[in-house]
């Protein structure tokens, strides 16, 4: 893959911010290791136990792994100084924003149109999956817009190709993504999708809505 390289004997990961013209190569760090770098670099008294996207930047400066952003997400949330500081969690609407993704695939989000006149096939609906770092879309036809289908057209047609990215977000609401995620209990995964590349789900960022 373009995106690693082999440096002294040592595996990086290319990591590009296009807005800011910047590339980095990560150090590509064993599993093992992953807990050991989000606890040094959130816990320890020089990091001052900074919030998930101060941190995951600067886990992100040097490192790289499979489901980074989600397990430095947890860290962060189950860290007791901090959810002390805080007090009481209140839930709060973000402003409208573009997610900034650092390659393609990181951050796929989904969006169901439909019903429309339908198709010899019985097709009513359009499923449209986008990639946040190159914005490409790619439509597929629905009988439905029921969570079953959509899990089935997403796992046989999507991820089989393009592969799993590292955050599925839908404007659908936090009901239709339970239930398409309880769908995929039932898809033999081990049938279409390596697996490395079966990775955990974030939880909903609002930032992400109406952007399809």
């Amino acid at each position: 893959m373009d995106s690693l390289a082999v440096k002294e004997g040592v595996l990086y990961h290319r990591w590009e911010l296009t807005e800011l013209g910047k590339v980095t190569w990560q150090l590509v760090l064993l599993k093992g290791l992953c807990t050991s770098v989000s606890k040094q670099l959130h816990d320890n008294p020089v990091a001052g136990h900074l919030g998930v996207s101060k941190t995951l930047a600067k886990v992100r400066e040097r490192f790289y792994w499979i489901h980074c952003r989600h397990e430095v997400e947890e860290w962060c949330q189950r860290c007791d100084l901090c959810a002390a500081r805080k007090g009481p969690r209140v839930k709060q609407r973000s402003p409208l924003q573009l997610y900034k993704a650092g390659e393609s695939m990181e951050h796929v989000v989904i969006d169901v149109q439909g019903p429309l006149p339908g198709t010899d096939q019985g097709n009513k609906y359009i499923l449209i999956a986008m990639d946040y770092f190159s914005t490409w879309p790619k439509a597929y036809a629905l009988p439905n817009q029921e969570a079953v289908a959509v899990t089935d057209v997403l796992v046989s047609q999507f991820f089989t190709r393009f592969g799993v990215p590292g955050v599925l977000h839908s404007d659908q609401g936090q009901n239709f993504e339970s239930s398409m995620f309880k769908e995929e209990v039932r898809v033999p995964w081990e049938l279409h999708v390596p697996l490395d590349l079966l990775i955990g789900r974030s939880q909903e960022e609002p930032e992400d809505r109406g952007y399809l």
